[in-house]
């Protein structure tokens, strides 16, 4: 009886042993009885491409997901990817400094594939230079900043160039037809009359210009 007792128990040790090396490595996965990890959905990225960004300050947003994009880059991707069948929808979060952007094919579901074709355009906001006037009282007067020219009337206290300038673009406003010289040329020439008859009748000749030269 005893030697049957020893037999049972040495028995049972290798007979353990084996079950549990036969759950070494295996994974439980719930319902799935394939003995396997469970993988991750494929997930994508979103982005497209940038034109006419000089300055910097503008962020992109989509949904809670924001970029900031620096200027004169030419694409951006988000860092946040989606999976398939997702929706994105791309805007202008914050404007860049001087500029106005806009977005195209912003928005629309992922198609099992990076989206590429978000365009964002950036252009210039553009200003108007001028600026006051003091004594002025004749025509003649002509402002210029580079190629565009303004001539004020008489008697204006203000001026304004018809094309307006880029943000963070240069002007300089100089005169470009002095006025002393131009008052000079639309002055009447002085006039000459005959003097008294000798008699002191007054001439009812008119007066005429002097003749020059």
């Amino acid at each position: 009886m005893f030697r049957t007792s020893i037999q049972i128990r040495l028995l049972s040790l290798p007979l353990w042993a084996v079950i549990a090396g036969s759950l070494t490595g295996c994974w439980w996965d719930g319902d799935a009885k394939t003995g396997s990890a469970p993988t991750s959905p494929s997930t994508y990225s979103v982005g497209g491409t940038v034109s006419g960004l000089t300055q910097s300050g503008l962020v992109l947003s989509n949904g809670s997901d924001t970029l900031t994009v620096a200027a004169n880059a030419t694409s951006f991707v988000f860092a946040k990817s989606l999976a398939a069948q997702a929706a994105y929808t791309v805007a202008v979060s914050t404007q860049p400094t001087g500029a106005t952007c806009t977005v195209s094919n912003g928005s629309g579901t992922i198609a099992a594939a990076a989206v590429t074709n978000v365009q964002v355009t950036c252009t210039p906001t553009l200003h108007q230079v001028g600026g006051t006037l003091s004594g002025l009282t004749v025509l003649g007067l002509v402002l210029a900043n580079g190629s565009d020219t303004v001539g004020p009337a008489a008697n204006a206290t203000t001026f304004v160039f018809p094309t307006k300038v880029a943000s963070a673009s240069t002007y300089s406003v100089s005169v470009s037809t002095a006025l002393t010289r131009l008052a000079q040329q639309r002055m009447p020439p002085p006039s000459l009359c005959r003097p008294p008859s000798p008699r002191g009748r007054r001439t009812t000749s008119p007066c005429r210009p002097s003749q020059s030269g």
